[in-house]
């Protein structure tokens, strides 16, 4: 066998590991999604998920179309173990102890964002090794990039949204807490009882005005009101 043999197939030996980790890190993402979806049916963020399960699966498929091209076959165990391990999470403590936490919703988004973005990682690399493998170019990647990234995008705004919903109390007013971009709610309000005090002629006021007399500089204690320092 020459060199140029022993390198091919341990490069076809590499990439048939990478494609089955990848399937059964899609086996855990979509368990994980089918789970997060469940947990917040007949909501916004249910319809959105709904959606996401779908693209997933149809994902998944597509990969094992690839590694059927390619003669990679499945590991049965690599996707009982990525499915434990979406199991797994489910044991961590999410602060309550009988009821779905907001925290968890947004940890179950960070996961799906997780594996969306190794997703999308996998798609780019296969795009990067088709010139060599027609089986891999026959597929349709770039149509699996923009995928990805959308699923990137919509995830993105729900986890935004469920951290907000999750970790930022309502002011006594409903409100909920000004941001750094929010310049009316950090405005400090005036009294509609104390109006500004009002002037002669736009500058200061005099010494006597409506708030009592005003206080007496340095300068005028040493020298007095009419004297002026040599």
């Amino acid at each position: 066998m020459t060199n140029a043999t022993a390198t091919t197939d341990t490069a076809d030996h590499l990439l048939a590991v990478y494609l089955r980790d990848h399937l059964a890190g899609a086996a855990a993402g979509l368990a994980l999604a089918e789970r997060c979806q469940r947990a917040n049916a007949d909501t916004p963020l249910g319809t959105l998920l709904a959606d996401i399960v779908a693209e997933i699966s149809s994902d998944r498929t597509r990969l094992r179309e690839i590694m059927d091209a390619l003669d990679v076959s499945e590991n049965p165990i690599k996707a009982v173990l990525g499915q434990a391990a979406e199991l797994v999470g489910r044991l961590k403590s999410n602060g309550m102890l009988t009821e779905y936490s907001p925290s968890s919703r947004v940890l179950e988004l960070e996961g799906l964002l997780a594996g969306v973005d190794a997703k999308r990682n996998l798609w780019f690399t296969l795009k990067t090794v088709a010139p060599t493998r027609p089986a891999v170019a026959a597929a349709p990647l770039d149509e699996l990039i923009e995928r990805a990234t959308s699923q990137r995008d919509r995830l993105q705004t729900a986890h935004d949204q469920a951290a907000t919903d999750a970790f930022t109390s309502p002011d006594p007013d409903g409100r909920g807490s000004p941001t750094l971009h929010d310049d009316e709610a950090l405005k400090v309000p005036t009294d509609p009882q104390q109006p500004e005090r009002a002037t002669d002629d736009g500058g200061e006021s005099d010494g006597e005005g409506r708030d009592g007399p005003r206080a007496v500089n340095d300068t005028e204690s040493r020298y007095g009101e009419d004297e002026s320092p040599a």
